[in-house]
C-alpha cells in the first residue's frame, strides 16, 4: 500500500502529520509528507505536530483526523486517543517501538503500520518510499539516511558533502533541528552546504573536545560505563557520527555503555540522558532507554531508540549522576551473559561514584 490508498482518508478530511522533533531526520519525513499531500489531495486542513519518543504521542489529535506517525510511533498508553481517529498510518523505523505497535496493530482496526525495525531505514526514506515522492534529490535523501543511520551507504559524489551538510543541518545544537531549517536546505543547498562547511570546523573540534570529558564512572566485570557531563552553558552543535567513531574506538575488553548527560531544558520540559554502545557490542541500547525510561523512582518519563544509539528523558534536574549510573548497571545486568551476573555484581558494590 501506499500513499495513494488513502485518499478517502484525505479529501475533505482533517489530516496531523505527528513526527519526530529536533530531528533532521523526523522533519525531512515531515515535509515529504506535508508536500505529497497537499500536491495530490485536498484535505480541509493539515498539520505538523513535533513530539518525541514519549510515554503519550497522541494528546494532540483531533476526532476523525487522519493521523500519520512519521519517524515516531504512538505508545500503548495512546490507545484510547487513537480510536478517536478515522485512520492512524505509522511510518517508523525505530525498534524500540515495535513491541508497542504490535500490540496497538492488535487491537485498532484503524491502524495501518507500514514501519522497518530492520536498521536499514530511516524515517525519511521510508516516508518517501511510501509517498513515491520526488520532492528531494535522491543524493540529498542519502545525506539525513546518514545522518541518522551511520551504517548506511552513500554514493561518493553525495558523501563529499557529508561534513559540510552536517555542520549546517546541526547548527542549532543536537536535538534542535526544525522544519525551517530543512526547508532553506532543501531550496537553498549549495548555498547552505558552503555555509555549513565553515560551520563544521567548529562542530568537529567541540565534539572531540566533549568526548575528551568522559570519565569512566561504573565497572563490573562485563559492563564498562563511561558518562559525559555536558556543561550547563554548552551551546555547541555535535557531530553525532564523529562522536560514535570516537567511542569506537575505546579499547574493549568488556561490553562499553556511553552515557551523555544533557541538563539542557528540552521543548518537553524534560532533559536527556543519551546512550550509545561500543563497536560491536551485542548490547542493546534502545532496550537499555527503554527500561531507565520506566523508572518513574527517579523521574524518568520516556525512553527508547535504537539498538546502537538512544536515549531517556527525565523530569528531575537534580538527579543525581551516580544514581542514575547505578540503574543503568542494574539495567545492563540483565541483559548481560547470566554466568557474569554474580560477580558483575560484586564488582558493582566496588565501582567509583561520578557525583554530578
Amino acid at each position: 500500500m501506499s500513499l495513494r490508498d488513502f485518499a478517502e482518508h484525505l479529501n475533505g478530511q482533517v489530516v496531523q502529520i505527528i513526527y519526530h522533533g529536533g530531528c533532521p531526520d523526523g522533519c525531512l519525513a515531515a515535509l515529504i509528507l506535508r508536500d505529497s499531500v497537499k500536491t495530490s489531495f485536498k484535505p480541509t486542513s493539515l498539520e505538523l505536530i513535533p513530539t518525541t519518543h514519549a510515554g503519550r504521542n497522541a494528546d494532540q489529535v483531533a476526532e476523525g483526523s487522519m493521523v500519520f506517525f512519521a519517524d515516531v510511533s504512538p505508545t500503548v498508553e495512546d490507545e484510547e486517543q487513537l480510536r478517536k481517529c478515522r485512520c492512524v498510518v505509522i511510518l517508523d523505523h525505530h525498534a524500540s517501538a515495535t513491541a508497542a505497535q504490535r500490540r496497538l496493530e492488535s487491537s485498532l482496526p484503524n491502524l495501518k503500520n507500514f514501519s522497518d525495525d530492520s536498521g536499514i531505514e530511516c524515517g525519511a526514506s521510508i516516508v518517501n518510499r511510501f509517498c513515491s515522492s520526488k520532492l528531494v534529490p535522491e543524493g540529498t535523501l542519502h545525506l539525513f539516511h546518514k545522518m541518522d543511520v551511520f551504517q548506511h551507504n552513500v554514493p561518493d559524489d553525495a558523501m563529499k558533502n557529508f561534513d559540510a551538510f552536517k555542520g549546517f543541518i546541526t547548527q542549532k545544537g543536537f536535538g534542535r533541528c526544525t522544519v525551517d531549517l530543512v526547508e532553506e536546505f532543501l531550496a537553498h543547498t549549495e548555498d547552505c552546504l558552503y555555509r555549513g562547511s565553515l560551520i563544521y570546523t567548529k562542530t568537529a573540534a567541540s565534539t572531540r573536545a566533549l568526548f575528551e570529558s568522559r570519565k569512566m564512572v561504573r565497572e563490573t566485570e562485563t559492563l564498562a560505563l563511561w558518562a559525559v557531563e555536558v556543561p550547563g552553558d554548552y551551546s555547541e552543535a555535535t557531530d553525532l557520527e564523529l562522536y560514535q567513531k570516537l567511542i569506537d574506538q575505546i579499547p574493549k575488553t568488556k561490553a562499553i555503555l556511553f552515557a551523555t548527560f544533557n541538563r539542557t531544558r528540552l521543548s518537553n520540559g524534560l532533559w536527556s540522558v543519551g546512550l550509545r554502545r561500543g563497536a560491536g557490542d551485542t548490547l542493546d541500547v534502545g532496550k537499555v532507554a527503554s527500561k531507565l525510561g520506566t523508572c518513574a523512582h527517579l523521574n524518568f518519563k520516556t525512553g527508547g531508540g535504537h539498538p546502537y544509539a538512544a536515549g531517556a528523558q527525565c523530569g528531575d534536574f537534580e538527579q543525581s549522576t551516580a544514581s542514575i549510573c547505578d540503574e543503568l548497571v542494574q539495567i545492563c545486568q540483565g541483559m548481560l551473559p547470566s554466568e557474569a551476573k554474580g560477580t558483575a555484581q560484586e564488582a558493582s558494590s566496588r565501582s567509583r561514584s561520578p557525583g554530578r
